[in-house]
């Protein structure tokens, strides 16, 4: 029952944030769109050797990155190409799966439903055989992999916002535990690219300054019952011109 209502209020949590800025979108004018998709590669893998060109806007760094790990993403049946739409990565736990944190939290329904692209990438495999993302020196790179999990979420964000017609004031990010510190980590090293965050039982280093002169103020949230359950509720007031 508990679990329910977390998976639940998750979904509301994210459903406000995809509604935070919802006015009209419009058109980006002047390009051909994908229209009435359903989904990229039927919902299964995208960044594959056979969707990476040299035409796809992407670095010849983040076309190597896409080939070496594909992601899953889900485009909504309602979407025509004709107005810009949202983007959500939703982020795993650690010794999950991008496709098992969709089905718990049953965000594929919800991107169907509400009119947004959804990507659901899996972090790097470790030494024990588990998936995580190489968030901060607390979480969860315990093996010293190094790993560059920010780069490769952005070029997941460019290959998207390429091929689809996205609203770049309105890509959020949704994580848990692990995934919810890489939430945490994408906002602060790339703001100019992220609307905002939702983070499950994660956090970020409370003395960790986030770089550059773009950076906004992101607020973590998690359910207002299940606190315990939150390694913190705070807002984070990052440096430069953060929150102006």
């Amino acid at each position: 029952m508990i679990q329910a209502l977390q998976r639940k209020h998750f979904a509301l949590l994210a459903t406000a944030l995809l509604c935070a800025c919802s006015c009209a979108s419009t058109p980006r004018g002047g390009e051909d769109a994908d229209g009435g998709t359903g989904t990229l590669d039927g919902g299964t893998v995208a960044g594959s050797d056979a969707g990476l060109t040299v035409d796809d806007g992407l670095t010849a760094e983040q076309r190597m990155l896409l080939t070496q790990r594909p992601y899953r993403a889900v485009v909504s049946s309602k979407y025509d190409g004709g107005t810009s739409v949202p983007l959500l990565l939703l982020l795993h736990g650690y010794g999950g799966t991008g496709v098992f944190q969709d089905t718990y939290m049953g965000m594929s329904a919800l991107a169907q439903g509400q009119n947004f692209v959804l990507a659901t990438p899996d972090g790097t495999l470790d030494t024990q055989n588990n998936r995580f993302w190489n968030a901060t020196d607390t979480c969860c790179d315990w093996f010293k992999t190094g790993v560059d999990d920010v780069k490769y979420l952005s070029a997941i964000i460019d290959q998207l916002a390429f091929q689809y017609r996205i609203d770049p004031k309105r890509i959020w990010v949704v994580g848990h535990s692990n995934g919810g510190f890489m939430a945490h980590r994408l906002a602060c090293d790339r703001a100019d690219k992220i609307a905002g965050i939702v983070s499950l039982a994660g956090a970020q280093n409370l003395d960790a300054a986030c770089p550059g002169k773009r950076t906004r103020a992101l607020r973590s949230l998690c359910p207002r019952y299940g606190k315990r359950h939150c390694e913190a509720i705070f807002r984070a007031q990052c440096v430069g011109e953060a929150g102006k």
